[in-house]
């Protein structure tokens, strides 16, 4: 999935929540959540996920000392 954050200013720190379904059959677990660096993180609500289940992760970057393009990656293990 991905998500573009826009034009913001240096020194904003943005957040946007995906969200994350367990279509298989059995008990989905996030374990470990990583983002590329500090100044990302990423947080899901839960660390489990029934069949059918769903939850969000919020990922917010901080973008103080950014300036220009930046690009980012999260991901769940």
């Amino acid at each position: 999935m991905d998500y573009s954050f826009g034009d913001i200013k240096e020194g904003e720190t943005v957040k946007h929540n995906f969200v994350i379904f367990n279509k298989g059959g059995d008990l989905l677990k996030i374990e470990k959540v990583k983002a590329s660096c500090g100044c990302t993180a990423a947080t899901p609500s839960k660390s489990e996920l029934a069949p059918n289940d769903s939850t969000m992760i919020e990922v917010s970057f901080n973008s103080a000392r950014r300036m220009g393009a930046h690009k980012k990656i999260c991901l769940c293990f």
